[in-house]
């Protein structure tokens, strides 16, 4: 553990459960899917994880999705307005056993 595990607490870490086919589709298996902080180590998700749901974690997989440029016809002046969707970091928890978190499965 680095410099970074002093920048975030554990109660930080897990930002909100991502709710999407592919993650209600390995909810079924196990494995959740949640946005976390930029700065959170894998150690970091699995302890966070473990103290707030009460269960053991087998592993945890990291995915940096980066910002999409989307644009959109719906600018005052009639041209095409450019924006940008935010990067985030999400992380996929797999648990032992596949126990079941009743406050995520709801």
């Amino acid at each position: 553990m680095g410099i970074k595990s002093h920048c975030v607490f554990l109660s930080d870490v897990l930002l909100a459960p991502l709710v999407t086919e592919k993650s209600t589709f390995l909810r079924e298996r196990g494995v959740y899917a949640f946005k976390v902080a930029r700065l959170a180590s894998k150690r970091m998700i699995g302890k966070s994880f473990e103290k707030r749901f009460s269960v053991k974690v087998d592993s945890v997989r990291i995915v940096c999705v980066k910002q999409k440029i989307k644009s959109s016809m719906l600018s005052r002046s009639g041209k095409a307005a450019a924006g940008k969707t935010s990067s985030y970091k999400k992380a996929y928890i797999s648990v032992i056993g596949k126990e079941k978190i009743s406050e995520l499965d709801a």
